[in-house]
């Protein structure tokens, strides 16, 4: 989906939904004090350190810094991107989003075409005696067939078109999601194919894959790219791995429908298709929200290599010293499939323990046709290789391939890196910002931080702010939180926490705004508030002060000072003592 989402969209939508319901209803919560409590689901801990807020709308987990709004739970929680987890809460709110391009929204018609559509195929698939023999020669039982929605197509020309009403706008629907095609009169797309359903994270179909039963080409056909269905994004078997996976360690990433179902039947459920399409970065930014481990593991033969070798280079700036991307290489005779169903899922999966590390797959790929005994061989090699390691972001793991790969080549390592000329891309993976959240927050109050979370928690305070404070001309660390929040505020911006925590996703500073948010303030009534708001104010005032005080007086010191800066000089000595007072 393309297209901005008003902020004021987002905003009513948090309102909307009520937090405690929502994480109620995944994590079981209990209510202690003013709050509601559970052993965080982001770390393993015995004591409930998760606190859920239902003034605030917000929670916070005590023990690992976790924290945010209902947005952040559902990405964290379900692994979902910003605009899924927007669709989700839409959804349950009756709600549609809205875009301020007026880009088009695919309409919830379409979703249901396409769920009509996979019942069809469904139904279709038990009254075909060779649809079910086939699946039964694969290995594939009717209670998997059942939960991956397996169909059948028919192989007439109109069985869906028939099932359908005739009128034009459904036609135009059929036509828009791809079932149907037009020439001089419309037919069905897949006929006499076993068909796939393919599903988005939220279970929706979207798009399906249909494997033929004759000898007629193609072997396999996909939907078309249409304004729900994207090749490139989409992963075979995603939503059935999340339903029954609660902790994913791997992925396994295969390349066809029939691979996934395979090893599925052997309780390997941690396992992907790219829907026979090469490896794109949104399936690994998609794979990658749910553990930092993935295995490749293609066909044995040489196309299977090849697009091993194509996951590999697309891999390069998502590999770092926590993501660990390996390579599992069959014999050229088999597919995951065929393997599986010969040595049984004990080989397999201890065949995935041995799978190729990344760094053995680029060096061994790169220089199997090169003579590295000659110094034209090393030579190519250091070429080739330092164009490929600098798509790499920098990290302990990228020295440590460079470091091999100068001993390798008897070349120092900064000339190795001389050797590229491509510009180094900066940190590519969406991930990055999950990994910087869920990173233990540890919160050290200074009086500045004491402001913010006064501010944070009463934004009213900023009406008791006089012109005796330059807060624009502070240039503490973190001064720049307070000074977004009193220009918010000053801007009518009525935002709740909740609502605060959204303006600051993405940002380095979300962790230390949520930690501020859920720390519990001891003032017993609003006239104390504002008295110890103005005394730390003041402190600041006088602290910021001080400092362009002791800047000028090592300016005299070293160079002597004008009249004018002299007189600059009893002014602010002036303002020190007014703050105080």
């Amino acid at each position: 989906m393309s297209g901005k989402i008003p902020r004021s969209f987002i905003d009513d939508l948090i309102e909307r939904t009520d937090i405690i319901s929502l994480i109620d209803a995944y994590v079981p919560l209990r209510k202690k004090g003013g709050n509601h409590w559970a052993c965080c689901p982001f770390h393993q801990e015995k004591t409930a350190s998760f606190s859920v807020s239902p003034q605030k709308q917000i929670y916070y987990c005590f023990g690992c810094g976790a924290g945010g709004n209902v947005i952040s739970f559902l990405m964290n929680y379900d692994h979902l991107s910003f605009v899924e987890a927007l669709e989700h809460l839409a959804k349950a709110a009756g709600l549609e989003l809205p875009q301020e391009n007026k880009t088009y929204k695919p309409a919830t018609t379409l979703y249901d075409v396409m769920s009509k559509a996979a019942a069809f195929y469904q139904a279709q698939l038990k009254k075909s005696s060779q649809a079910i023999a086939y699946l039964k020669s694969r290995g594939i039982t009717g209670k998997l067939a059942k939960e991956y929605q397996l169909g059948f197509a028919p192989q007439a020309w109109d069985n869906l078109i028939s099932h359908f009403e005739k009128d034009e706008k459904t036609q135009n629907d059929l036509l828009q999601t791809g079932l149907i095609l037009k020439k001089e009169k419309v037919y069905d797309r897949f006929r006499s194919r076993i068909i796939f359903p393919i599903r988005d994270t939220q279970g929706r179909v979207i798009g399906f894959g249909g494997r033929v039963l004759t000898k007629e080409e193609p072997k396999y056909l996909n939907s078309p790219e249409t304004v729900l269905f994207h090749k490139g994004r989409e992963l075979y078997g995603l939503y059935e791995a999340r339903r029954v996976l609660r902790e994913i360690k791997y992925w396994i990433v295969v390349e066809g429908y029939m691979d996934v179902l395979a090893l599925a039947q052997y309780e390997i459920r941690n396992v992907v298709g790219t829907l026979g399409t090469a490896t794109t970065a949104d399936h690994l930014n998609k794979l990658l929200r749910y553990t930092q481990n993935i295995v490749f593991c293609f066909d044995g033969d040489q196309a299977g290599r090849e697009a091993a070798w194509r996951a590999l280079q697309v891999a390069l700036p998502f590999i770092d010293d926590k993501v660990r991307i390996r390579f599992l290489f069959l014999p050229q005779e088999d597919d995951p499939d065929s393997f599986i169903r010969k040595k049984g899922k004990n080989i397999f999966l201890a065949e995935v323990e041995k799978a190729t590390s990344f760094s053995d797959f680029l060096f061994k790929h790169i220089s199997e046709n090169l003579d590295l005994t000659t110094l034209e061989g090393k030579a190519s090699l250091s070429h080739t290789a330092a164009l490929l390691l600098e798509r790499m972001p920098e990290s302990a793991l990228k020295q440590m391939v460079y470091k091999n790969l100068s001993y390798v080549v008897s070349l120092d390592e900064n000339r190795l890196r001389a050797l590229s000329k491509e510009k180094k891309p900066d940190v590519f993976h969406q991930v990055q910002n999950q990994k910087q959240q869920s990173r233990p927050f540890k919160l050290e109050m200074t009086p500045l931080r004491q402001a913010i979370m006064m501010l944070l928690q009463n934004p009213r305070l900023c009406s008791v702010l006089s012109e005796k404070f330059f807060i624009e001309e502070w240039d503490f660390s973190e001064s720049m939180i307070l000074k977004e929040i009193i220009n918010l505020y000053h801007t009518g911006s009525q935002m709740t926490s909740a609502m605060l925590l959204e303006y600051w996703r993405e940002r380095q500073e979300h962790s230390l705004i949520s930690a501020l948010l859920m720390k519990e303030m001891f003032v017993s009534s609003e006239e104390k508030r504002e008295s110890e708001f103005l005394q730390i104010m003041q402190s600041l005032e006088r602290q910021h002060q001080e400092n362009k005080i002791e800047k000028i007086l090592m300016k005299g010191k070293v160079q002597g000072l004008t009249e004018e800066e002299k007189k600059q000089l009893q002014e602010m000595i002036a303002a020190v003592k007014a703050v105080i007072v």
